[in-house]
C-alpha cells in the first residue's frame, strides 16, 4: 500500500480571528500558511478600485472558516469561503481588506429626561472593522438590492454594545445610520449609509 503527502511551502505566519477578536484587536491563534494570489475584484459600487481575493492554503486543524478574520502584519484578510483540498489542506478564499478597516464607531444614544423635557446624548466608542458590503455577501442575493454607493458593513463585538436598526454612530469622519444587522459569530455585522 503507497501513500503520498503533499508539502506546502508556509510564507509566513498568520493568525485566525473572530469577527469580534479581529475588531479588538485580539492576538488570535497563529499559524503557518501559503498565501497565493487568487484573482482582483472590482468592487463597482464604492471607489471602482481593485481589489485582491487570496487563497489561503493551512493545516485542516487550524480554525480557518467561512466569517473568520485573518491577520498578516498589519493586514487583514476576511474568509469569504472555506473547504478541505484532496491533498489534505484547508483552503480559505479571502478577501484583502483594504489598510483603514480597523475602526473606532462612536455610537449615540439618546434618552428622554422626564425632568427637563430634553433628550440628553451617551456616546458610546467601540472597536470595529469596516468593509465594503462586497467583501461580506457571497453572491447575488436579494439582500443585495437594498445596497446604495458608499455603504459600508461595519463589525462590531457583541459584548461591547447591541446597535438597534436606524441608531447613529460616527466612523471615518463621517456619520452613518444602522440600515440592517446580522449576527456574525461573536459580532453584529451591521449594512451602514452615510447620514
Amino acid at each position: 500500500v503507497r501513500r503520498s503527502y503533499s508539502l506546502k511551502k508556509s510564507t509566513g505566519l498568520m493568525r485566525a480571528l473572530s469577527p469580534a477578536e479581529a475588531a479588538q484587536g485580539a492576538a488570535g491563534i497563529e499559524f503557518h500558511a501559503q498565501k497565493e494570489y487568487f484573482r482582483d475584484t472590482q468592487n463597482a459600487r464604492t471607489d471602482s478600485e481593485w481589489d485582491t481575493m487570496w487563497n489561503i492554503f493551512c493545516a485542516q486543524a487550524e480554525p480557518v472558516m467561512k466569517g473568520t478574520f485573518l491577520r498578516q502584519g498589519s493586514t487583514i484578510f476576511r474568509v469569504r469561503n472555506a473547504y478541505h483540498s484532496i491533498d489534505g489542506f484547508n483552503i480559505a478564499e479571502t478577501d484583502q481588506l483594504d489598510a483603514d478597516a480597523l475602526q473606532e464607531a462612536v455610537f449615540t444614544t439618546s434618552t428622554l429626561n422626564l425632568a427637563t423635557d430634553t433628550m440628553d446624548g451617551d456616546n458610546t466608542a467601540v472597536p470595529a472593522v469596516q468593509t465594503d458590503p462586497s467583501k461580506y455577501f457571497q453572491f447575488r442575493a436579494e439582500a443585495e438590492s437594498m445596497l446604495k454607493i458608499g455603504d459600508r458593513m461595519v463589525f462590531v463585538p457583541k459584548a461591547t454594545i447591541n446597535p438597534k436598526i436606524g441608531a447613529e454612530f460616527t466612523m471615518l469622519g463621517a456619520a452613518w445610520r444602522v440600515m440592517t444587522k446580522a449576527s456574525e459569530g461573536d459580532a453584529w455585522a451591521l449594512l451602514a449609509r452615510m447620514v
